[in-house]
């Protein structure tokens, strides 16, 4: 089973409050890959329960929380690895035997991912999510 024992963080915990501890339990197996009739037969509730809750306004909202958190995180992280990532790029660019196209191919898969990254967080924002489509 995976592990229900995570702790709402600070971020999260305006919208947590609002649910209740059975819904915060299946939100975490939820977000942890757990299927929603496995979580269902766990928590005590319907399937139909579950999509309720997976489709009220507190859920979505921590739901929308968890995943800008993730993203942020991502994107502090892969920013942090920008410079060597940067000092590689130039390396391999001043090889003579690393063709022009790998090069430039290396050069736009970094900054695309940057770009993607950036624009994801921003549509978080706004955007509904699902744990399971």
């Amino acid at each position: 089973m995976a592990n229900n024992s995570l702790d709402i963080s600070p971020f999260r915990q305006e919208t947590a409050h609002t649910l209740e501890p059975r819904q915060i339990k299946a939100f975490l197996m939820m977000l942890n890959g757990e299927t929603r009739t496995k979580v269902s037969e766990e928590i005590g509730v319907s399937r139909r329960q579950l999509y309720r809750w997976e489709h009220s306004t507190e859920w979505q909202a921590m739901l929308r929380n968890c995943v800008r958190e993730a993203q942020v995180t991502l994107l502090v992280r892969l920013s942090s690895m920008a410079d060597d990532a940067v000092k590689v790029l130039h390396s391999n660019m001043t090889r003579k035997y690393v063709s022009s196209e790998s090069k430039l191919s290396a050069a736009r898969t970094v900054i695309n991912a940057l770009i993607r990254l950036t624009e994801s967080v921003e549509r978080s924002k706004s955007e509904p999510t699902n744990l399971n489509p």
